[in-house]
């Protein structure tokens, strides 16, 4: 048998198998199928959207710039170069972009600048979608949060009181229990903690419009804003949080009842959400508390030591309920009536107490023992303002204060009793109370909080808990370190050389009226003002040296003796305390034992600034700013530029020289070089915050952060507050703003990416880069 034409046999036999023509058919319409999706050439055909696009890196590089660094998106069409990069921009706590802001070709990173018609919210958000040559986007990604400014973090000193606004008829300040003894308060862009007689204050991110406020006891507190919360601990700081969609704000004036370790009971719109870790997780309606069924709506809960209570709306009444809070479970004991809408101060047990509510046109006052209730009320007042009601103290000897319009009336033995208005205040068993006080009811009695003073007033007497400053005096002292007093009677002075650890230098004998102060290169600390006890009318003025012992030091300007006010003090690098007092200046060693013979330089001083060697003196004289440059006796009268037509605003010693602050110009200094450094603004940022050449802006203090000539100033413009960088051109960029700069001077330190400068009545750090802030379950 032939076996040539074998293999053409096989061939044809392969052929004719209908299951292989039916493999390669199936394989045919599957290549035909995915051809497009597989064998194409680019751009042939795009059957999906690029992937969607991560944001990995989101830096502030100014107040209102950011740098933005995203991942590249890969498409089965269009090339990584072709891609377009949307970015949309965020003004809330939610990821929702409604159009996009800023886009990019091919690029994955982008400079962004924040536009104008931006609400002024302390933070923004951004996302990125990825979009390819047909159109086609997956959507936007994760967003990310930046603060647009830096935040202020308040450096703890001693008695270091909120602020508060004095000269207004109401002090502007919200005091509320923090359940323990203490309480919580806020004031003007910041909020404090009093706990005996130490107060600890955190400035509030700014601009933040407060919604409303809690206290949850002596450690913590949240502030609301929209959807941001900040969780507020005396021990970890400040955690900011943006609420969620799932969780609700809370209703104005809520209350709360801790239950654990960063946990509590609150009230959101009418129901109970627990907070744990900056999260609000709706737990349910009031039953949640255990609450019996004629709780309706919730519209408060709280308590105070061991009292637990709940304010409930029924259907046509309001009702109080009292209780013992055990281990997150309360038993509640039958309700009492009450007219007001919140309980403004509470106190005794759950069988054996007394409660204080206040509306429109009166307060009342419900208490109850062993079953037996009595409730009183006071519908006499009639003025404009709301009245206001605070129970404070022990069952045993309680202390209930009402006010309305400025006047006051206590409540004792079953009876309410007016008490008489004494000049702006009343008496309490001896004490003055000034009527513009705000009072917050605690175990330990009711806290009454006015701008110049904490008192606490009890059953039967009233204590000075605090004097709070009404002033600050700062200086930089000739030893590398700050220096700093609360006016008007300091009980010490702080100093610190990093801005950060401040320590005390005790004052001695009877409170002292601090003027000046001035500090030697060795250290040594000198004063000028007055004591206020055991003077003369007028009293003496002096001039001390703070140590072991305070030495009279005070010169003679005249043969009649003392100057008529105390001397301006300033001190150089060599070792020199000069004193300017009455138109003369005299001056001696730390060293020496008496003065130099009084120099005359006439006109009124306003400045007295310390050099390297001698100092600088700014005043006026028949009209004209002066400046006079002091070594020793030796004085001589400076030429002032022409721009300084009023006393300059801010004077401060630099290396060899000193510099200017000339009221909405900018900086002169004089160094080697006589430079002067004028100081502008990018239009829009001039425009923005009023600091144009025509505007009335003043600098307050500067400081050169650089070897290539960029400084630090601290502005002020009316009552904002605003911290610049200068570049070495005189451009600036603002880095900072919302600052509540004092009327006096203002001392700023950089240390490493951080400036530690003086608000007001504190100081405070402002980190300028790397800032943190949370995110439920996320950590930034």
């Amino acid at each position: 048998m032939s076996t040539g034409n074998r293999p053409i046999r096989w061939l044809l036999g392969l052929l004719s198998n209908k299951v292989l023509w039916l493999v390669i058919g199936l394989g045919l319409i599957f290549v035909l199928i995915l051809q497009p999706a597989y064998f194409k050439e680019s751009g042939e055909q795009d059957n999906r959207p690029p992937a969607i696009t991560w944001l990995t890196n989101l830096q502030r590089i100014s107040l209102d710039r950011f740098h933005l660094v995203w991942l590249p998106a890969d498409d089965d069409a269009t090339p990584q170069p072709e891609i377009r990069y949307d970015v949309g921009l965020v003004d809330s706590g939610f990821c929702v972009v409604t159009a996009p802001r800023f886009s990019a070709q091919g690029e994955v990173e982008l400079d962004i600048a924040l536009p104008s018609d931006l609400p002024q919210v302390p933070f923004v958000g951004f996302s990125v979608r990825s979009v390819d040559l047909q159109g086609a986007s997956s959507g936007y990604g994760p967003c990310r949060w930046s603060l647009r400014s830096p935040q202020r973090v308040a450096i703890d000193l001693p008695r270091r009181p909120i602020r508060l606004a004095a000269g207004r008829p109401e002090p502007v300040i919200d005091c509320r229990s923090d359940g323990q003894g203490s309480i919580w308060c806020l004031g003007q862009g910041e909020i404090g903690h009093l706990d005996d007689t130490l107060w600890s204050v955190f400035p509030l991110p700014t601009p933040l419009a407060v919604d409303d406020w809690v206290p949850i006891d002596n450690t913590d507190a949240i502030v609301q804003s929209g959807v941001t919360l900040l969780h507020l601990n005396r021990v970890a700081g400040n955690h900011l949080f943006f609420l969620s969609s799932d969780n609700e704000p809370f209703d104005r004036q809520s209350g709360a009842i801790r239950i654990g370790r960063e946990s509590a009971f609150l009230v959101t719109r009418g129901y109970l959400s627990e907070f744990t870790g900056g999260r609000l997780e709706l737990s349910g309606p009031p039953m949640a508390l255990r609450l019996p069924a004629s709780c309706l709506r919730l519209l408060q809960v709280g308590y105070e030591g061991d009292l637990a209570f709940a304010l409930c709306r029924s259907t046509d009444q309001n009702l109080l309920f009292t209780g013992q809070l055990e281990r997150r479970i309360i038993t509640w004991q039958e309700p009492h009536p009450i007219q007001g809408n919140r309980i403004d101060g509470i106190t005794g047990t759950e069988r054996n107490g007394m409660a204080g509510a206040a509306w429109e046109s009166g307060v009342q006052l419900v208490s109850w023992q062993d079953g037996e209730r009595s409730i009183d009320s006071l519908e006499e007042t009639t003025g404009a303002s709301p009245p206001r009601i605070a129970v404070g103290g022990s069952i045993q000897h309680p202390v209930v204060l009402a006010e309305q319009d400025g006047r006051f009336w206590s409540f004792s033995e079953d009876t309410w009793h007016p008490l008489p208005d004494r000049q702006g205040q009343f008496d309490w068993h001896g004490m003055a109370v000034p009527q513009e006080s705000c009072l917050v009811g605690t175990p330990r009695g009711v806290y009454a909080i006015s701008p110049s003073q904490t008192l606490l007033i009890e059953a039967g007497s009233a204590e000075r808990i605090l004097t709070h400053p009404l002033d600050l005096l700062a200086v930089r002292g000739q030893d590398a370190r700050h220096y700093l007093a609360y006016l008007p009677e300091p009980r010490s002075l702080f100093s610190s050389r990093d801005g950060w650890d401040w320590h005390p230098h005790p004052l001695g004998g009877p409170p002292f009226a601090l003027i000046s102060l001035a500090i030697s290169p060795s250290g040594g600390i000198y004063l000028s003002g007055w004591y206020q006890e055991n003077e003369p009318d007028p009293p003496r003025p002096r001039v001390i040296k703070l140590g072991e012992e305070q030495f009279d030091l005070t010169p003679s300007f005249s043969p009649e003796g003392p100057p008529h006010n105390p001397p301006l003090l300033a001190a150089d690098g060599l070792g020199r305390i000069y004193a300017l007092a009455d138109g003369a200046i005299t001056w001696r060693h730390s060293s020496a034992e008496s003065w130099a013979q009084p120099y005359p330089l006439g006109g009124e001083a306003h400045q007295v600034v310390g050099l390297a060697s001698g100092i600088l003196v700014t005043g006026t004289r028949q009209g004209a700013v002066t400046l006079w440059r002091c070594q020793e006796n030796d004085c001589f009268r400076l030429h002032t530029p022409d721009t300084l037509r009023s006393p300059p605003t801010a004077a401060f010693a630099r290396q060899d020289g000193f510099c200017l602050g000339v009221e909405s110009a900018g900086l002169w200094c004089k160094d080697p070089e006589e430079r002067w450094i004028p100081i502008t603004f990018p239009p829009d940022t001039a425009a923005r915050h009023l600091l144009a050449p025509g505007d009335r802006w003043a600098i307050l203090d500067g400081l050169p952060i650089a070897s290539d000539g960029r400084w630090l100033v601290a502005i002020r413009r009316g009552e904002e507050g605003f911290l610049a960088e200068v570049l070495s051109n005189g451009e600036a960029r603002l880095i900072g703003q919302g600052m509540h700069w004092g009327q006096g001077e203002v001392l700023l330190r950089h240390v490493e990416g951080t400036v530690y400068a003086l608000e007001s009545q504190g100081p405070f750090r402002l980190p300028l880069r790397e800032e943190r802030f949370s995110l439920p379950g996320m950590l930034y």
